[in-house]
């Protein structure tokens, strides 16, 4: 009878233990390894301290695994296993640190083995039931397309996780003042820009009307249409374009004139318009509110180039400044 009721309970125990011994153990006497960079730290002081002193007292967690906090080029948070596998998250707020942390290094439950991830990424039970995890803002959940497909955001090393290339157009329009060279100018134009990564290509179109100082009423009208390209430096809520190209002013038409000598005689000239004038274009613009269809700037531009085709034949002939600098002003709309 004795070796009966012996053999029932050790039946009735491994039924019970059964579940939680084909959980995988957590190595015992693992340290968390919190690795964070020199900026993260600058910018939330004491975050590894934080997480390994919320996390030391977990025994639902992978706890020989190593934890690696970067600061570029955004907020992350790199979890690598100890069988090889990575997990990536980016966070937006110190606050989602230690959440984000336990997420990833969470143990699965029984229920989950039986939807281990296999070599190629898929679950080989997908009837089975996902074992429970921690609720978690949208904000933890942000990743790449290749992480998101991840079941529990497990990736194996090596594989990328860098996110996809941004891709945006603008279309501005401006005013602006500009003065040198003993000429002053006031007009307006349109910009446009497509952005890839940070990097600008588009075109520019302004009219201007230049009054030379001392010249009265002589002016001369100017459209010029140049080839731009630069780069974008984005912050959170603001960018800088630093921008630059090769340009061509085509200057206003002027009537015809003559010149005789003594006696009616002589030579006769005769100009319908100056033609194209080469011109380098380069300035810098300071956009705000950068992330939103709607955005407003202002921009520090310089204008160089020869101030004619050809010769003047007369005085009345138009001319540019050989360089000015100038201030404008604009709104634009545009994609992300």
């Amino acid at each position: 009878m004795k070796s009966r009721a012996a053999g029932t309970g050790a039946l009735v125990g491994l039924a019970v233990l059964g579940p939680f011994a084909a959980r995988p153990a957590l190595a015992a006497g693992c340290a968390l390894d919190v690795d964070e960079d020199r900026a993260l730290v600058a910018r939330w002081p004491g975050i590894g301290e934080e997480v390994r002193d919320a996390l030391a007292a977990r025994s639902d967690i992978e706890t020989c695994a190593r934890v690696k906090l970067r600061s570029t080029p955004r907020p992350r948070v790199e979890v690598v296993l100890p069988d090889g596998r990575v997990a990536s998250r980016a966070v937006a707020r110190r606050d989602d640190v230690v959440p984000t942390v336990a997420a990833l290094l969470l143990v699965p439950g029984p229920a989950a083995e039986d939807a281990v991830v296999a070599g190629d990424g898929a679950p080989t039970d997908a009837a089975a039931p996902a074992s429970p995890m921690p609720e978690l803002s949208p904000p933890l959940l942000t990743a790449s397309p290749s992480l998101a497909e991840r079941p529990a955001g497990l990736v194996r090393r090596g594989a990328s996780t860098a996110a996809p290339s941004r891709f945006g157009f603008e279309l501005s329009a401006l005013a602006g003042a500009r003065v040198g060279d003993r000429h002053r100018s006031f007009g307006g134009g349109l910009l446009s820009f497509v952005e890839l990564s940070g990097w600008l290509a588009g075109f520019a179109g302004r009219f201007d009307q230049y009054v030379r100082f001392g010249g009265g009423d002589r002016t001369t009208t100017a459209l010029e249409l140049g080839v731009l390209g630069g780069r974008r430096l984005r912050w959170k809520t603001f960018a800088i374009d630093i921008i630059a190209g090769p340009a061509m002013a085509m200057l206003g038409s002027q009537a015809d004139y003559e010149k005789t000598e003594v006696g009616g005689l002589g030579p006769v000239y005769r100009r319908e318009s100056s033609g194209a004038v080469p011109r380098a274009l380069a300035g810098v613009r300071l956009v705000f509110g950068s992330r939103s269809t709607f955005r407003s700037f202002v921009a520090v531009d310089a204008d160089v180039g020869p101030t004619r085709t050809a010769p003047a034949l007369t005085t009345e002939d138009p001319e540019l400044p050989r360089w000015t600098l100038g201030l404008a002003f604009g709104g634009a709309v545009g994609t992300r």
